[in-house]
C-alpha cells in the first residue's frame, strides 16, 4: 500500500509540472502570436514603383496582421 501512494504521489508532481509547463508554453504561444501580428504591421511599408504592387503588400501585410490578432483572441478566449 505504501509503494503505491508513492507512485501516486510522484504521478501527482509529475502532472503538476506538465500543468505549469503548458501554462508557460500557452502564454508564450500568446506572445507569439502578438509579435508576429507587429511584425506583419511593421513590415506593410514597401518601397517600390508600382502603386498597385505596394498596394497588395500593403493589404496582404495587413490581414496577415488580422489573422495572427485573430488567433491571439481566440486562444486568449480559449485559454482563459
Amino acid at each position: 500500500v505504501h509503494i503505491e501512494w508513492v507512485k501516486a504521489c510522484a504521478r501527482s508532481l509529475r502532472w503538476s509540472e506538465e500543468v505549469l509547463l503548458l501554462k508557460e508554453e500557452m502564454q508564450q504561444v500568446r506572445q507569439y502570436l502578438d509579435w508576429r501580428a507587429q511584425w506583419w504591421k511593421a513590415h506593410a511599408e514597401l518601397d517600390h514603383h508600382d502603386e498597385g504592387i505596394i498596394e497588395g503588400a500593403c493589404a496582404y501585410a495587413y490581414h496577415q496582421s488580422a489573422i495572427q490578432h485573430a488567433l491571439l483572441s481566440c486562444f486568449t478566449d480559449l485559454w482563459e
